[in-house]
């Protein structure tokens, strides 16, 4: 990349510094390695990993699938059966460049962890799993897309059927989880919700959607001290989370809790003053919030 880069600024690089992918020439049979961890940090699937060596692009997800591309460029017709000493070639290869396939990846120290997080580039408790992405990621997402459009329609009944079957097939789907639990509140069980969306934080318990779903339940469900303590842990890690700060005051004015409801609807309005329940909010705190915060 640094070539490439230098090269777009008219900067010669030195020689042994890699290729200019754009002024340069690129040897045909140049290995160009590739992973990803889509599939399974959002479906809970396998990593991905693989290589493209010329015509041909080697990936294990975890199973092996091999494409010609001049042939075959838009990867309909997958060798990865027929060619297998191609494949074991091609994967030799990938491990002599640093990181073997079908292999997770090291784990990191904690404060490594938190770097990645920080940087979005680790979902907290949402490890691999070892389903195919391949053969299954493409079933997963169209079943989900199917379970939204009959939420979309409000057809919750209709919903259900995909979210069962999501759950029993694709188990570490986290946002299948999640709207199986939207599902389940449209048909009025607080009690299956609760069960899915605590599912979904036991998968990522730092994802805060998960979080704050799970936590709402709770407060529908009129379990107000457990609500309170979800409420008040989401906005220790985040104190302007919106609907945090906003449902919390709600849960608080519920219970005659006026002076204590105030605080998260003033850092509410505070923080978002163009939100539509802004001033509703301004006026009924100015109303009735005195100086030395009692009721």
């Amino acid at each position: 990349m640094l070539p490439t880069i230098l090269g777009l600024l008219g900067i010669a690089a030195p020689a042994s510094d890699g290729i200019d992918l754009v002024n340069g020439v690129v040897p045909p049979e140049r290995a160009v390695p590739l992973e990803s961890m889509m599939g399974a940090r959002g479906f809970g699937l396998a990593p991905v990993w693989g290589l493209r060596v010329g015509r041909w692009l080697w990936e294990s997800s975890p199973a092996d699938h091999l494409w010609d591309l001049e042939a075959d460029p838009a990867e309909e017709h997958d060798l990865g059966g027929e060619l297998a000493e191609r494949v074991e070639h091609l994967r030799r290869m990938r491990q002599q460049i640093g990181i073997p396939p079908n292999d997770e990846p090291e784990p990191h120290d904690q404060e490594t962890i938190a770097k990645l997080r920080a940087l979005g580039y680790v979902a907290a408790g949402s490890s691999p799993g070892s389903q195919d992405v391949r053969t299954v990621g493409l079933e997963a997402s169209n079943l989900h897309s199917d379970l939204r459009a009959q939420m979309a329609k409000g057809d919750y009944a209709g919903a259900e059927v995909f979210a069962r079957e999501g759950m029993e097939r694709y188990p570490r789907f986290l946002d299948l989880w999640i709207n199986a639990g939207f599902v389940a509140v449209g048909l009025g069980d607080l009690t299956e919700a609760e069960r899915r969306f605590r599912s979904a934080v036991e998968l990522a318990p730092d994802h805060a959607p998960a979080r704050l779903n799970l936590a709402n339940v709770l407060f529908r469900s009129r379990r107000l001290a457990k609500a309170e303590v979800a409420y008040r842990e989401i906005l220790e890690d985040d104190p302007k989370a919106l609907y945090a700060l906003y449902n919390l005051g709600a849960l608080l004015f519920d219970q005659g809790r006026k002076a204590e409801a105030a605080v998260p609807w003033r850092r509410f309005a505070d923080l978002y003053p163009n939100h539509p329940s802004t001033a509703a909010l301004r006026e009924a705190l100015a109303d009735w919030a005195v100086p030395d915060g009692s009721d």
